[in-house]
């Protein structure tokens, strides 16, 4: 049996050594444990002294939406795709901004027959994988498209992995066979003849390669009926996509999402947006702009999904400022998927008042922290909606989503989209936790991965027993069922046995004006175990030094919480390509200091 479908999940209940934590809320809270019950005393005005004794149970929360929930399709998931976009017809589908190429949605209909036909004349079949290799390509969903029809996994990847990861992901989820973009054939083929004779059977080449076996060779061939259920496909098996992680501790691993995980996060997303009006949606839906790469969950699910709606996807294979922002002007962008850090771009940089971004109505962020700063910004310069959405590629999908600029409220992602049920844990003993009570994000619903390729340790660490997916996040729910993010457990840091929060003092740094970055790890200590370490970016000519910034911190906090590390000046903070601060790269100290200010 391959690799894909062999994988053993066991699971087992996640246990976390770290510590439950004390919140206070924007008015006053104080914690009160009696016996095994916890209650809370509020004073909605302090002053006046007023005090509120109140039972905290624990609960599970899940959408508070007023329709009912929709079925979830049963089949091929390229099957029900290609059947939701056949209606757009010649409709620009997919367009490359700095090109000028593009598909209409016909022809991506009339295509994914034929190239799956030509994958499985090749030997691609159910059970296979296929790595996707390649910068944002207008051709993503033809692909990805043509892979799953055939029943077959696709497995993308990002064009900047180093060697030693490329061929990790390769053996751990068992690709075959590979489509890879003709920038990077280099890269890959480095990568192929490290491995043994034979793994990789076929590789087809797209963009300008003579000679090579090519992605328009497959375009050819007489169509071929779908592998759906008839022919052996069980979606709620069949692996569709296998993304990897992060990769924040050690070799990323690789995730697997099935048909039906995919079907579950397209049904969930028509479900929630079904509350709108019609006319509201063909609005925001009209083009969407992605510089986010494709082959993080993020940008994938900002293709597809906008696709199902019939938008124009314009594509940007890298960042470029001037190009971005005219890509926006040029084609009358009204959606925009984007990081915190690109949002910090838009409302810093001077050039955009040259740029008409009259057409934007919504921007989605998520992935990191958005400051509440930069939400008031953006909401001051473009009159647009600011959804922040919080997921992670094991759950397909978003979890939660809440509109920033209606009602900004820090660290919150928001209520429980369709379909989720979600919880917050003890990470000491698991007991679930009721209103203000900080401790470990859990979820569970029908988009949930399938596990790890083969790495049953690392999936039952993740899922337990009954299903939950643990994230690893910490956070808490108001009494209004919003849901707020705090830390990641990784991440906290271990004074003398004491529990630092690094997002608690890198929002600290930024309240000061001469900061606008701050990244704080935990780093080795001899006397405390780890001391508190903070990186920070200064505005141009700032005066201030690390000594002022060290004082600054230390009269705000407890002793321990103190940056005993000491603070490094850099010009800039190491990131993904999705924008997240690398702090493995922190504490490795692998950054330049600051140029002299």
């Amino acid at each position: 049996m391959n690799s894909v479908t062999s994988v053993a999940i066991q699971q087992s209940v996640v246990q976390h050594s770290s510590k439950n934590k004390i919140l206070q809320s924007s008015h006053r809270i104080s914690w009160c444990n009696y016996g095994s019950d916890t209650h809370i005393q509020e004073s909605e005005n302090p002053e006046a002294g007023k005090v509120q004794e109140t039972r905290m149970e624990p609960r599970i929360l899940e959408w508070d939406g007023s329709k009912p929930l929709l079925p979830i399709p049963d089949t091929n998931y390229a099957v029900h795709f290609l059947e939701m976009i056949a209606k757009y017809g010649d409709a620009i589908a997919m367009v490359n901004a700095e090109t000028q190429e593009q598909r209409s949605y016909s022809e991506l209909c009339g295509l994914v027959p034929r190239v799956s036909a030509g994958l499985h004349a090749a030997g691609v079949t159910l059970d296979h994988a296929v790595l996707y290799l390649a910068p944002n390509h207008i051709d993503y969903p033809l692909v990805l498209l043509s892979v799953l029809y055939c029943g077959a996994a696709f497995a993308p990847a990002s064009p900047y992995l180093r060697t030693e990861e490329l061929i990790h992901m390769i053996n751990v989820s068992g690709v075959r066979w590979a489509v890879i973009h003709n920038t990077v054939v280099d890269k890959a083929e480095a990568a192929f003849s490290l491995l043994p004779s034979g793994t990789i059977k076929r590789t087809w080449i797209f963009g300008d390669a003579a000679g090579c076996p090519n992605l328009l060779d497959l375009m050819h061939y007489e169509p071929l009926p779908p592998i759906t259920k008839v022919e052996g496909l069980k979606p709620e098996r069949a692996v569709a996509l296998m993304f990897l992680s992060s990769g924040t501790t050690g070799l990323p691993k690789v995730i697997m999402l099935t048909h039906r995980n995919l079907l579950a996060g397209l049904t969930l997303v028509r479900c929630s947006l079904s509350l709108n009006d019609p006319g509201t949606l063909r609005k925001r839906f009209m083009a969407t702009l992605l510089v986010l790469p494709f082959y993080h969950i993020h940008g994938h699910h900002h293709v597809v999904i906008p696709m199902a709606y019939g938008s124009t996807i314009v594509t940007l294979s890298k960042f470029s400022p001037e190009t971005f922002l005219d890509s926006i002007q040029k084609f009358k962008v009204t959606l925009m998927p984007l990081v915190p850090y690109f949002i910090k771009f838009i409302v810093e940089t001077p050039l955009l008042q040259h740029y008409d971004l009259s057409s934007l109505r919504v921007i989605i962020t998520g992935g990191s922290t958005l400051q509440p700063s930069h939400a008031a910004a953006l909401k001051q310069k473009i009159n647009t909606e600011v959804f922040n959405v919080y997921g992670m590629t094991e759950a397909t999908c978003p979890t939660t989503q809440f509109i920033t600029t209606s009602s900004f409220k820090e660290g919150c992602v928001g209520k429980v989209q369709p379909y989720f049920q979600l919880k917050v844990v003890n990470v000491e003993n698991g007991e679930m936790l009721g209103p203000g009570q900080e401790g470990e994000v859990c979820c569970q619903g029908p988009s949930i991965m399938l596990g790890y390729a083969n790495n049953a340790a690392a999936t039952a660490e993740t899922l337990d027993t009954e299903g939950w997916l643990h994230t690893g996040d910490i956070g808490y729910f108001d009494h209004d069922n919003f849901v707020y993010l705090t830390d990641r457990i990784k991440e906290l840091i271990k004074v003398k046995g004491f529990q630092v929060s690094p997002s608690e003092l890198e929002k600290l740094l930024l309240t000061h004006t001469e900061v606008t970055e701050a990244a704080v790890v935990g780093v080795r200590d001899d006397k405390l175990g780890e001391a508190p370490k903070a990186f920070v970016v200064l505005r141009p000519g700032a005066s201030i030094d690390s000594s002022q910034l060290q004082q600054f911190v230390a009269s705000r906090v407890s002793s321990y919480k103190q940056l005993a590390g000491g603070i490094q000046v850099v010009d800039f903070l190491p990131r993904s390509h999705t924008g997240k601060v690398l702090k493995k790269l922190l504490k490795k100290r692998r950054v330049s200091p600051a140029a002299k200010l």
